[in-house]
């Protein structure tokens, strides 16, 4: 009796810790006071539970619980998650990270390439897979407060004007017509890869009117001939990018998994 006392003790200690780990990583919380109270819930009912036997149970029932509540809250676990992200992980790994994807499609233009997405309330996750590797992968916020890290860069997304990231190199995307974005690509050096990288905006609903109509401006005067260089514009110092990808594939294929509006609305309407 004294060895399963010990050992609901020692139960207790685990779950009581990794409860005041995630506390202490919530740097956005703005209702301790609940999660306090939350907090003080769950010791009890593991208490209850754990005196008739439902340890695992219960454990998995309150940390899923807290970080639902953590989730709704703060957007620390996502961080957390989308940080862990690196191009050369097996397809294998990354599952066990992130999930089964909502939706997959191929890729047209890489045979064997395989895009799939994670959809969020907060952002849209895009994975590109070829032959078990992950090669590529993308991150687009869906909420202008939502601060992506950008792995590999140490910045993180929305936080400030596009042409502040990285040096151009003057190349460039865009469109108006299945979904607006401008797009800057990049090619990053030698400590990182050279992977290809991309960064900008893409609207699924929230950019301004007037940023809007520039950028159908812009993409007027190119389907009209006109040679433009990024220097010539004005429009990436109005941008605070919402979406960068990074990969081994060619930038034209990333821009390739890009949803379109009515791909986002019949895929992700509910999320």
């Amino acid at each position: 009796m004294e060895i399963e006392n010990t050992n609901n003790s020692q139960r207790i200690d685990e779950l009581t810790n990794k409860v005041e780990e995630l506390e202490e990583d919530a740097e956005e919380i703005q209702q301790k006071s609940f999660l306090e109270k939350f907090r003080n819930f769950a010791v009890t009912l593991m208490l209850l539970m754990i005196s008739i036997g439902q340890w695992n149970d219960t454990k998995d029932v309150i940390l899923s619980a807290y970080e639902e509540i953590v989730s709704r809250w703060t957007n620390t676990l996502e961080y957390d998650k989308l940080s862990q992200l690196r191009v050369g992980y097996s397809s294998e790994y990354v599952e066990s990270l992130l999930g089964l994807p909502q939706v997959t499609k191929h890729s047209k233009l890489s045979a064997n390439t395989m895009f799939s997405y994670y959809g969020t309330s907060k952002y849209i996750l895009t994975t590109a897979v070829t032959n078990n590797r992950l090669s590529g992968f993308s991150v687009i916020a869906l909420k202008n407060d939502f601060y992506a890290p950008i792995v590999y860069l140490d910045k993180k997304l929305n936080k400030n004007q596009l042409d502040s990231y990285l040096p151009s190199q003057d190349l460039f995307m865009t469109d108006f017509g299945n979904v607006e974005y401008f797009i800057e690509n990049y090619e990053l050096s030698r400590n990182l890869m050279f992977y290809e990288f991309s960064l900008g905006i893409i609207n699924y609903g929230l950019l301004p009117d007037d940023l809007r109509n520039e950028i159908q401006v812009l993409n007027r005067q190119l389907e009209n001939g006109k040679d433009l260089l990024l220097s010539d514009l004005t429009v990436q110092d109005k941008i605070f990018p919402n979406y960068y990808s990074v990969s081994e594939l060619s930038n034209d294929i990333m821009m390739e998994s890009i949803l379109s509006r009515y791909e986002m609305a019949a895929l992700f309407k509910n999320e």
